[in-house]
C-alpha cells in the first residue's frame, strides 16, 4: 500500500517517507490557514453587506459570492462535523477555497485602479 508501514515492512524500505510526510504537513498548514482565512473573510463580506442593505445586499456580487461559498463550504463539511478532518477529506475544498480569494484579490485590484 502507498505509505502505509505496516508490521512486514523495515523503516528503510521508506527512507524517504519523513521528507514526505513533513511536505505533506506544511501543505496542510498553509491551506488550512487559507481556507481559515477565505472563512472569515467571506462572514465579514456577508456581514458588511447585509448590515448596509439586508437582504438587497446579496444582490451584491462579492455578498453572494461569498454566500455561495459559505454554503459550499457547510454542505461540503457537514458529514464531518463528528469525525476529523484528513487530507483526503479537505481535497475537494482546495480548488473552491484558492478560486474565492482569487477572486477577492481581483476584486480589491480592479477596485484600485491595478
Amino acid at each position: 500500500m502507498f505509505l502505509a508501514v505496516t508490521g512486514e515492512e523495515s523503516p528503510s524500505d521508506f527512507a524517504g517517507r519523513g521528507a514526505l510526510k513533513l511536505v505533506g504537513v506544511a501543505y496542510m498548514v498553509v491551506f488550512r490557514l487559507l481556507l481559515l482565512l477565505a472563512v472569515v473573510h467571506a462572514v465579514l463580506a456577508l456581514w458588511r453587506s447585509m448590515k448596509a442593505a439586508g437582504l438587497a445586499g446579496l444582490d451584491n456580487g462579492g455578498a453572494g459570492l461569498a454566500l455561495g461559498y459559505l454554503l459550499f463550504t457547510a454542505a461540503f463539511v457537514a458529514p464531518y462535523l463528528a469525525a476529523w478532518g484528513t487530507e483526503r477529506r479537505l481535497m475537494p475544498l482546495v480548488i473552491p477555497t484558492c478560486l474565492y480569494l482569487w477572486s477577492v484579490a481581483q476584486d480589491r485590484a480592479v477596485a484600485s485602479g491595478r
